[in-house]
């Protein structure tokens, strides 16, 4: 998951090891010579690496990921060979990232994957425009809840035609 600083800045939740520390804190914008509160959330990190920092987060992005993690999860590293594909339908073209880890939530069973960009859920269909699917190390494309291709090629083409389908779709809505 990406929370956002106070500062405009963003923190991948999967590259921090523990949060050694959080203070809710309330602080004040001066508009017009008059004060307005807002609330704050201050917190301690640890990286992965090691190092330990402190920085502002938003709070509603802090309560998302409380949310997020109240439920049992299991992050585990990821065979080599395994890439993220995400086909952007505006640009016409995918990106491929390698999957680090698998995030598992024990509750419902459902799985998400850890790249270096990302650490939110990449399965996310909402992003309007964006399909994503999993490369396998034996070439094969599989998304979930839907269909596997037997190549990155034949992936391609579906998301070529896809969009063909969208089209016309809103084609015929139109007239």
């Amino acid at each position: 998951m990406i929370l956002s600083t106070m500062t405009g800045g963003c923190i991948n939740t999967d590259q921090v090891r523990k949060v050694i520390r959080v203070d809710k804190q309330t602080a004040h914008h001066n508009i017009d010579g008059k004060e307005y509160p807002y609330p704050i959330t201050r917190i301690t990190l640890e990286w992965a690496n090691g190092d330990v920092d402190h920085v502002t987060v938003d709070p509603d992005d802090w309560n998302k990921f409380q949310r997020t993690f109240d439920t049992q999860q299991y992050v585990l590293p990821s065979p080599a060979g395994y890439t993220l594909l995400s086909y952007f339908t505006d640009e016409r073209r995918a990106t491929r990232w390698p999957i680090l880890a698998w995030r598992f939530n024990s509750d419902n069973e459902y799985h998400s994957v850890v790249t270096a960009i990302t650490g939110f859920d990449d399965f996310d269909e909402y992003r309007k425009g964006v399909y994503n699917a999993i490369l396998c190390p034996d070439g094969r494309i599989s998304a979930p809840g839907d269909q596997g291709w037997e190549s990155e090629e034949e992936w391609l083409r579906a998301m070529e035609a896809r969009i063909e389908h969208e089209a016309h779709k809103e084609q015929g809505s139109a007239a």
